[in-house]
């Protein structure tokens, strides 16, 4: 945490914790879970009901859970999915600002700076160069939002996987979507639908943003 700016910290508050480093959190243990799903809509209710969200898989109760884990900090939730070994993963994470003096920074230039972080830890945790493809302003239900398309290549003989990344400025709270897409070879037909939103995992992980809903 220390090489993020401080005006950034409300924005990567808990970057440290997506692969084991820094802050103290409760996970759930043995997929049981904090927060509840209603495996009939696949809406996942947030611990005290802080917050919903529409989960990128169905099924049942049980097999969504399977799939499922959640965690919270100070100041911090967050929601991992995982499809399957070597499939799309999703991670979505909440985190509240609690002081607004932290808030100086241009949305566009802490965004990017909190981009730079979360690609430095997707390079920490899979093998490979990684080059950004695509950086996007847009709007959410007219708050500002971002989005970051990475393309990470490990050699001749892996597929490359890509990190899309998406930030959404609430006020007093900010949303942020994780989507890993790996492949098991170079398709540029599958990259140019990832790069444009149309690829199936891409829609799920920005569906996921527009479907979070604060209480």
């Amino acid at each position: 945490m220390a090489m993020i700016d401080r005006q950034l910290l409300p924005f990567a508050l808990c970057v440290a914790l997506l692969f084991g480093v820094g802050l103290q959190s409760v996970h759930a243990q043995d997929r049981t879970l904090l927060g509840s799903i209603d495996p009939d809509t696949g809406q996942y209710t947030a611990t005290e009901k802080r917050f919903t969200v529409r989960l990128p898989v169905s099924g049942t109760l049980e097999e969504i859970k399977s799939q499922i884990n959640d965690s919270v900090t100070a100041g911090r939730l967050a929601v991992s999915v995982t499809t399957g070994t070597n499939s799309n993963t999703y991670r979505l994470e909440v985190s509240y600002v609690l002081d607004r003096q932290l808030r100086d920074t241009p949305f566009e230039a802490a965004t990017k700076k909190t981009f730079d972080y979360y690609r430095r830890l997707a390079a920490r945790a899979f093998p490979g160069t990684i080059t950004e493809l695509l950086w996007q302003p847009f709007e959410l239900r007219g708050n500002p939002a971002a989005l970051s398309v990475y393309k990470q290549t490990a050699g001749q003989n892996t597929g490359p996987r890509y990190h899309l990344f998406y930030l959404a400025d609430f006020g007093n709270k900010l949303g942020f979507v994780w989507t890993d897409i790996p492949l098991v070879e170079e398709n540029l037909t599958i990259e140019d639908a990832i790069i444009e939103g149309t690829a199936p995992p891409a829609m799920k992980g920005l569906a996921m943003l527009h479907s979070l809903k604060f209480k």
